[in-house]
């Protein structure tokens, strides 16, 4: 059984995973709604650019890339390490996939739900 923990961890998002996250700490209504309404890409782990022991890089592990910010958006809401990306946590991604189009799929399956209140 011991030799099973090296598997539990496989279904965490990777490097170059698609992923559909929630802001929970920003109070900006146009950026958590661009957020949730938009696909990111991981581009990198925070401990890259953070030391390990950081708190900061170990609860908040994803740094995220956006395409196509407004403007007004732009700025000190992105790029906190690289151009035009945000950091998230494991309980901000609510979705995550090597696949784009599987990504796009559940993000119009969300806002479908979301629309009806389902």
């Amino acid at each position: 059984m011991k030799y099973l923990k090296k598997y539990e961890n496989l279904n965490k998002p990777q490097i170059n995973d698609y992923v559909i996250c929630e802001d929970q700490d920003y109070t900006n209504g146009e950026l958590v709604d661009f957020i949730s309404k938009n696909v990111g890409k991981i581009v990198a782990y925070t401990k890259d650019y953070e030391k390990i022991e950081d708190v900061f890089a170990i609860n908040y592990p994803y740094i995220v890339k956006y395409e196509n910010i407004p403007e007004k958006l732009n700025g000190l809401e992105f790029g906190d390490y690289l151009a035009y990306t945000r950091v998230f946590s494991d309980s901000e991604i609510l979705y995550h996939s090597n696949n784009k189009e599987d990504v796009e799929k559940k993000l119009s399956l969300l806002r479908a739900t979301n629309k009806y209140n389902l």
